[in-house]
């Protein structure tokens, strides 16, 4: 599995078959988890800084103040602040930058 964001906000999980990637799901159409939100549940689409896929979880960074798991399989996104599951949870996200040789 692989899994993408992107600078209009968009996350797609690929599945790597037959040495081609399809893609598995795109997050056009994904809510928040209005239990998680008190907001009106629609995902503003800002643009995606890091992530990690963490099968079935994408813990993802923005430009926004919370870190926001997405399980792509549900399709719904839980805010790192307000989600009981998220509570105590720091996710640090690392780049390493490639050397030329």
């Amino acid at each position: 599995m692989v899994a993408s964001g992107s600078t209009d906000g968009l996350i797609n999980v690929y599945e790597l078959r037959d040495a081609k990637l399809h893609l598995m799901f795109e997050s056009e159409n994904v809510k928040l988890d209005k239990s998680s939100c008190t907001g009106p549940g629609n995902l503003i689409c800002r643009q995606i800084r890091s992530l990690i896929l963490k099968n079935p979880n994408i813990y993802y960074g923005d430009e926004g103040m919370n870190i926001k798991a997405l399980n792509w399989k549900k399709g719904e996104v839980l805010l790192g602040s307000d989600s009981p599951d998220l509570k105590h949870v720091k996710v640090a996200f690392c780049f390493i930058e490639p050397t030329c040789a």
